[in-house]
């Protein structure tokens, strides 16, 4: 539902943009690493070392809520602040990955089950592994993107939507 209403005004919003403001916000849209700038990757990389950072830090609050709200309080976890802790800063990393990209779909649920499939059980590694995969992950969709159909580009959110959409039902089935 906020999806949706969200999307509707995106769309009253652009109703009278110019041609080249709707090419943008279109590719936006459909995820794009093509209008990159150095400044909007070094913005993404602070919000990557401090967001992160922070997420890497309280790993152990990670592993602990994993178990349980109820586990959780008896091991000393405040949970309800925590809880609402990660979830903000986490928020906050996805906003600040997608002011820089667009909406590049999938990789934020293939690339942990991914990590996970490969042997990180706690939240540390499967952070920092997704850190790294979710960047070989778009840097090769990217690629694909690219030059699949040069010199046109397809939208990048497309290309990792190809790829995720298939990886995440084989996980559901």
């Amino acid at each position: 539902v906020v999806g949706a209403f969200a999307n509707a005004a995106i769309l009253v919003a652009l109703a009278d943009a110019p041609p080249e403001r709707l090419r943008g916000a279109l590719f936006w849209m459909m995820g794009s690493a093509a209008d990159a700038t150095w400044a909007a990757a070094a913005r993404c990389a602070v919000a990557l070392l401090v967001l992160g950072g922070f997420l890497v830090w309280r790993a152990r609050d990670l592993d602990v809520l994993a178990l349980g709200d109820e586990p959780a309080a008896a091991l000393g976890v405040n949970v309800d602040r925590a809880s609402r802790q990660l979830f903000l800063v986490a928020s906050w990393l996805a906003a600040a990955t997608v002011a820089a990209a667009g909406l590049i779909g999938f990789v934020g649920l293939v690339v942990p089950n991914l990590a996970r499939a490969l042997g990180a059980r706690q939240h540390r590694a499967m952070l920092l592994l997704s850190a790294l995969y979710g960047a070989v992950l778009l840097v090769a969709a990217d690629l694909l993107a690219r030059t699949v159909r040069a010199p046109a580009d397809l939208p990048l959110g497309a290309v990792t939507a190809l790829v995720g959409v298939p990886f995440f039902l084989a996980r559901l089935r």
